[in-house]
């Protein structure tokens, strides 16, 4: 069985700017690919919510990181996965 994905408003707007920044660094097809590969994540996400270890300083904060540049945070509801933010895994960590 899997849960459904829902985003924050965080998490809409840290996806927007990490997808349109990729797109005008490195072009659409980049920005589509890390589009994909998100979506792909998250399916897994949905239907193994476990799979990727917890956050040392917020327990019930889950990493999973989508590329090298790019990571998100997310919850494990009772009836759902909460997508917090998007993280440009350049930047100084704030949850690890």
């Amino acid at each position: 069985m899997s849960l459904n994905v829902v985003f924050t408003e965080k998490a809409y707007e840290t996806l927007e700017i990490t997808l349109d920044f990729v797109r005008e660094k490195w072009g659409e097809k980049t920005s589509d690919k890390l589009d994909a590969e998100i979506r792909k994540k998250l399916k897994l996400i949905s239907l193994h919510p476990y799979m990727y270890k917890a956050s040392s300083i917020k327990k019930e904060l889950r990493k999973c990181t989508v590329s090298k540049q790019t990571s998100f945070f997310y919850e494990i509801m009772k009836d759902h996965i909460l997508v917090v933010y998007f993280w440009d895994n350049r930047q100084q960590p704030i949850m690890e």
